[in-house]
């Protein structure tokens, strides 16, 4: 029998996180605007993004699930 120790949720959570998906939306979105896709442009881009509206997105993302009903609420946080 193993016995493994559980990742702390943080972990977990950023090991789950897909980065290639929110790359290739960042590039997306640079090519849509005729903005050339570059590492430069992609970073501004998702730096700007961290600054200004992930707050107000994860939050109304919250409240959306409060407001259904949909989390799961364990003792473990």
């Amino acid at each position: 029998m193993s016995y493994r120790k559980e990742l702390p949720v943080e972990e977990k959570l950023a090991e789950w996180i897909d980065t290639i998906v929110i790359a290739e939306e960042i590039l997306f979105h640079l090519r849509a605007t005729g903005l050339p896709p570059t590492y430069e442009n992609a970073t501004r881009v998702w730096l700007n993004f961290l600054e200004a509206e992930i707050h107000e997105g994860l939050r109304n993302s919250c409240q959306g699930l409060l407001d259904n009903l949909e989390v799961l609420n364990h003792a473990r946080s």
